[in-house]
């Protein structure tokens, strides 16, 4: 069905193209980039997962493979360590692609005008929540934010604030899908906060709220987590009313400071965020990738 060529040995980015290879089985293959072989490329749809290689990509091609790409947060990455200034998505749509595949709509209507009329589907990322975990409700012990730590704003504000209310504050950045799950199984209250606040470049606050994956909110609300967040457009558009979205450092400090001390509001919102992440369960996201391949034949046939 579809070959995710990709960097196999990265923890994060494309990370989720293999681990969508494994939950489809026998019907995708997870290939090194930097290390191709070919013979194993066995599927009609090769998908490049955020690293890209239009040499290999023309090569699959000529074996008379559909190309696509996940472009992820590719540009989030180029501005933040490769300091590129990016002002639009048309570098991320590469001639040899027939289809694409964005984190949100936003990205889609940007990438739109450079995709020469190529197809562009909107799949938002799964969570790490396998086995449907579910934290129990209790007195607020420990806030979390898990990510990268050069991507949380305010950390020395919220580490005071939950100092002051006799809380844990753990920031990580897990390596695997499995210690991902056993932090969030710890965490009561979850954090994503991002501002252009000086280590934060203006331009780059502005990309990853544009382009930035669904993924923490989703993995939070799939444990039942409440969350305070800046408002991601995957966020907007995959957390439903299930997190309090905050565009300010006081704003953020002030809800954030209301789900540690009001234990009345948890039941409903650890509930009503549970029903949001269950949607982005592995299980359903990978239907969506074989619902692109039935379009590719359907496309191919006509």
């Amino acid at each position: 069905m579809i070959n995710f060529v990709c960097m196999v040995s990265r923890t994060s980015g494309e990370i989720r193209g293999r681990q969508v290879a494994t939950a489809l089985g026998s019907d995708a293959r997870a290939l090194d980039i930097h290390n191709m072989d070919y013979s194993q490329a066995i599927n009609s749809v090769s998908l490049f997962v955020r690293t890209y290689d239009a040499n290999v990509a023309r090569q699959l091609k000529s074996m008379g493979h559909k190309i696509g790409y996940d472009i992820a947060d590719s540009m989030c990455g180029d501005a933040f360590f490769r300091d590129a200034k990016v002002e639009n998505l048309s570098a991320y749509a590469h001639a040899e692609c027939d289809f694409y595949i964005v984190n949100n709509t936003v990205t889609l209507n940007d990438l739109e005008p450079y995709a020469n009329g190529k197809p562009i589907y909107v799949i938002p990322h799964h969570t790490v929540n396998y086995d449907k975990h579910i934290n129990t409700v209790k007195r607020v012990e420990r806030v979390g934010y898990v990510g990268l730590p050069e991507q949380l704003s305010a950390k020395d504000n919220i580490e005071k604030l939950c100092a002051d209310m006799r809380v844990e504050f753990v920031s990580i950045h897990p390596n695997t899908r499995e210690e991902c799950v056993e932090v969030m199984k710890s965490i009561d209250v979850g954090v994503v906060f991002a501002e252009a606040d000086g280590h934060l470049k203006p331009r780059f606050a502005e990309l990853m709220r544009r382009h930035k994956p669904n993924t923490k909110l989703s993995n939070f609300q799939s444990f039942g987590i409440r969350t305070v967040c800046t408002p991601y457009e995957s966020y907007l558009e995959f957390g439903g009313k299930a997190t309090r979205f905050e565009n300010t450092r006081d704003g953020m400090m002030e809800s954030l400071e209301l789900l540690i001390e009001d234990s009345s509001i948890s039941q409903m919102e650890s509930a009503r965020a549970l029903a949001v992440g269950e949607k982005f369960h592995i299980d359903e996201i990978v239907k969506l990738y074989k619902n692109i391949v039935y379009d590719l034949d359907a496309l191919r046939d006509s």
